[in-house]
């Protein structure tokens, strides 16, 4: 249970009762539980669809989701995905991506790939039929989480000074690996069955693919780039629904 609440700690931005702190360890092990982190958030948004949908449109709806989910998390990963944007634009060396990620400074790259990425999940999300959206919020939000765990595995941390994202990575072992990808699977399979198997597929595909490509890049990873990897695949996760159910 506490790794599962530092799990839903770290990811949202809901209170839990009490003043909770949680160690190092701890973090790393809530690894496992990011796919059912992922359903808590997806279960908000089907309830805020259900009540949006009593008064609006589809598409209006559509666009009151994502700023839902932005708030649920804080924007988060959000952040990381336009740090990650802005150190892969900027061209230079590893040491100078890695401090241009590390800006607080939002440059204007970043800005404008994280424009794109919610206008893609505004679209997405108002062209899915109606009857499929409530399975898709949740595929998304858990596909979405696990995918960092998908990246995070067999990784190094690519700062050697350390970072909020370093005991995630080089904690994590096999145990949360696959206890994640269990219940990814099983959750993604219950939603929509074998349709639901490939995209988890198409997912971990990217997530390792994205841990490659920055091990190559960076030496490792960061907490940007795990952001950036959990909005990408919920991108991913939306479009896949859209071509095998649409």
């Amino acid at each position: 249970m506490r790794d599962f609440l530092a799990a839903f700690q770290f990811l949202t931005i809901i209170p839990l009762p009490g003043h909770a702190t949680f160690s190092g360890r701890n973090m790393a092990r809530s690894m496992a539980y990011y796919p059912l982190i992922g359903l808590c958030i997806g279960l908000i948004l089907v309830l805020a669809n259900h009540l949006f949908a009593i008064f609006l449109p589809h598409t209006v709806v559509a666009i009151l989701l994502v700023v839902v989910l932005v708030l649920i998390t804080g924007a988060l990963h959000l952040d990381g995905f336009s740090d990650t944007i802005d150190g892969l634009r900027s061209g230079k060396s590893r040491e100078d991506a890695l401090r241009i990620m590390r800006d607080s400074r939002v440059g204007a790259f970043g800005t404008i790939g994280v424009t794109c990425l919610l206008i893609l999940k505004f679209t997405l999300m108002a062209e899915i039929p109606e009857e499929t959206l409530d399975r898709s919020l949740l595929l998304m939000t858990i596909l979405g989480r696990w995918s960092m765990v998908q990246a995070s595995y067999r990784s190094v941390y690519a700062r050697p000074e350390g970072g909020l994202a370093k005991p995630f990575v080089e904690g994590m072992g096999k145990r949360e690996y696959l206890i994640s990808t269990i219940l990814a699977l099983v959750l993604a399979a219950g939603l929509f069955g074998v349709r639901g198997i490939v995209i988890l597929g198409a997912d971990g595909l990217l997530g390792y693919s994205i841990r490659r490509y920055f091990h190559r890049r960076l030496g490792g990873i960061t907490g940007d780039v795990l952001g950036a990897t959990g909005e990408v695949c919920e991108v991913v996760s939306l479009l896949g629904v859209l071509v095998l159910t649409g």
